[in-house]
């Protein structure tokens, strides 16, 4: 039991802390959602919400959506997104789903490996994509939504041992 609360203590802490210390940005103005209309900032599903944590209005926290999120929508934020994430944001979430990750497998607590690795590995791939994305000339053609797919998929087969063919299904 002392394991289980100290682990629930920890994260709950170490969320805060990260969620209080990100930086807010500018939540952009989109038109309504018409594949006509989108550019490269509107291009978000309209049902993947933006977490306003700590910010002013026509802002959001994106360390707070990725964090507060359910983890599927974590994922789906990471593959689907085009606003780009800023880079300390995505090293941190990284850092803090591998490492409570690996805490948590080893305590006694019932826990999955499958979508834990697939959203660290997701972050990873995301921003190894927006480094090539905005370091080559290659911007336009460069989704960083595939980096962060290739990521999860990657950290998903070393992790559990599958094959690739298994782990892209």
């Amino acid at each position: 039991v002392g394991e289980v609360a100290f682990l629930a203590v920890l994260t709950t802490s170490l969320v805060f802390f990260l969620c209080w210390s990100s930086p807010c940005i500018p939540t952009p103005k989109c038109p309504p959602f018409d594949s006509d209309l989108c550019d490269i900032d509107c291009c978000d599903q309209p049902s993947l919400p933006l977490n306003a944590f700590n910010c002013e209005t026509g802002a959001y926290n994106p360390m707070a959506t990725l964090i507060y999120s359910p983890l599927d929508q974590s994922v789906q934020h990471l593959f689907h997104s085009c606003r780009h994430i800023p880079y300390p944001t995505l090293a941190l979430f990284f850092i803090f789903t591998l490492f409570l990750g690996c805490i948590t497998y080893g305590a006694d607590v019932p826990s999955g490996v499958f979508v834990p690795c697939m959203v660290s590995g997701a972050a990873f791939g995301r921003i190894i994509g927006e480094l090539v994305a905005n370091n080559s000339d290659w911007e336009d053609q460069t989704d960083a939504g595939t980096y962060a797919l290739i990521g999860a998929t990657a950290l998903l087969g070393g992790v559990s041992r599958m094959t690739i063919s298994n782990a892209v299904i």
